[in-house]
């Protein structure tokens, strides 16, 4: 059985989502993957920067909604204060 790391309101213990653990193998793809992706970043020009961070900002945007109400489920307060 994979093991999870489970997303909780602390506010009535529901299991809000679960999150498979990587192994050490995976780990150790995922290091290396995030240090490669990161040499990447730091050649990149300011002008792409920007580009992958407007769309990552637009993204979040599309999400708006679904995003405010499971960050705060899993911060147990009402839905009210994490939506505008």
């Amino acid at each position: 059985m994979t093991e999870h790391a489970l997303s909780r309101n602390p506010t009535t213990g529901e299991i809000l989502a679960r999150y498979p653990l990587q192994n050490s193998a995976e780990l150790e793809q995922t290091l290396t993957e995030s240090a490669s992706a990161f040499a990447a970043w730091k050649r990149s020009t300011m002008t792409d920067r920007v580009r992958v961070l407007r769309q990552l900002g637009e993204q979040i945007r599309l999400r708006e909604q679904d995003l405010s109400r499971m960050i705060t489920l899993e911060m147990g307060k009402p839905i009210a204060q994490g939506t505008r």
